[in-house]
């Protein structure tokens, strides 16, 4: 109390100043904080795997891996169960994309290798009717023993096999038509290896 008198009420001002420096602070901290709350938000979004422009991603539940997804990319599924002793399956989940740089995601889920060949189907040819009059490697027409189709219109192809398990993508820039995705290891295209595509 006494300094109070004798300070002629300078203590009061003082204690005036503390709260408006508090209240200064305050502000502060609140911007500061904002701010890092900001940059953390923007460090996560830069460090996480971004996908092509015009794509989407999705997560599954399973695994927690992220796949991309979209118009422009095909995920393409090789399988067997037997080898060449059963049946086998080519599956792509679109039959039909626009026409510029499709990504075809693949993979060999069978118990022997596999490839991925895009061909140009012309005329009245059609996916799943192809004549199998060719053989060797590359394939060539043959009087006897044809195992393969020919692939004088191979747009695309994985070059070499995917082992059992293997995952590869094969980037293929198509024009509108009508193509044919198979698998053309000996034998594996007339043992069902193959599906159909129209790029529009």
């Amino acid at each position: 109390m006494t300094t109070q008198a004798n300070n002629g009420g300078n203590a009061a001002a003082d204690d005036e100043r503390m709260s408006t420096g508090t209240k200064v602070g305050l502000v502060v901290a609140g911007v500061l904080g904002i701010a890092f709350v900001a940059g953390l938000i923007l460090a996560a979004q830069t460090s996480s795997p971004s996908a092509a422009p015009g794509t989407e991603t999705t997560t599954t539940a399973a695994s927690g891996t992220t796949v991309p997804s979209g118009p422009g990319i095909i995920h393409v599924t090789l399988s067997d169960t037997q080898g060449l002793g059963g049946p086998m399956t080519l599956v792509a989940d679109k039959s039909t994309a626009p026409a510029g740089k499709i990504s075809f995601v693949i993979k060999n889920t069978g118990t022997i290798e596999h490839e991925l060949v895009v061909l140009k189907l012309t005329g009245s040819q059609t996916w799943n009717n192809l004549p199998i009059t060719d053989a060797g490697d590359p394939p060539a027409p043959v009087t006897s023993g044809a195992d393969k189709v020919s692939e004088a219109n191979d747009v695309a192809d994985t070059g070499s096999n995917l082992k059992p398990g293997e995952t590869r993508t094969l980037d293929a820039t198509l024009a509108a038509g009508n193509y044919a995705l198979v698998c053309n290891i000996a034998k594996h295209y007339g043992l069902g290896m193959r599906a159909g595509l129209t790029v529009s």
